[in-house]
């Protein structure tokens, strides 16, 4: 069985987990892609058991050993280190307030130094220059841009970035799904 509205909703939480990789550098817009995958992710495992029922119906099988399943793999997923941050989280931005996030930035600045001047100016013996001879050039080259880079963490999990925690999550959702698809064929 192919669980194809399940997996297109797992590709909306992955669309928003890449939104939130490009707009690192903007913290509204992280917040706003953040709150969009919890969402999408959280919904992933409602379509999940609503798509599989459906399926199971239709071939007049009963439910009850799927809902069985599912309870004991919504629970091994809650439990998981990125389960346990993401469900409180999105429980948090749908009902409370918005996310609060502690932000790392990094910044990093390569600088081009000249290549020194050496300069020979030879003088006669009444003091009148005779020759001149230098290396080098006192036009700066042009240096890289900084590098900044950012982390996002959520409150009291300093040791785990978002973005981490998220494609940690989006795997697990993945391997879920397949178990799903393959166990209730």
């Amino acid at each position: 069985m192919e669980l194809r509205e399940t997996r297109d909703k797992l590709g909306q939480a992955y669309y928003a987990l890449q939104r939130m990789g490009d707009t690192e550098n903007a913290k509204d817009k992280f917040r706003y892609n953040l709150s969009d995958f919890l969402t999408a992710a959280r919904s992933v495992l409602d379509f999940m058991s609503k798509e599989c029922k459906s399926n199971m119906r239709g071939k007049h099988r009963s439910v009850a050993g799927f809902d069985q399943w599912r309870g004991v793999k919504v629970e091994k997923l809650k439990s998981s280190r990125a389960g346990k941050i993401l469900f409180e989280q999105r429980d948090i931005t749908v009902h409370q307030r918005t996310v609060p996030l502690a932000v790392n930035v990094k910044l990093g600045i390569t600088l081009t130094l000249p290549n020194p001047v050496v300069s020979v100016v030879v003088h006669d013996k009444e003091g009148r220059e005779i020759s001149r001879s230098g290396t080098g050039s006192l036009i700066r080259q042009q240096d890289p841009p900084p590098i900044l880079e950012y982390k996002y963490y959520f409150e009291g999990v300093e040791n785990l970035d978002v973005l981490t925690i998220c494609r940690d999550y989006i795997q697990e959702l993945k391997r879920l799904i397949s178990e799903c698809e393959t166990k209730f064929d």
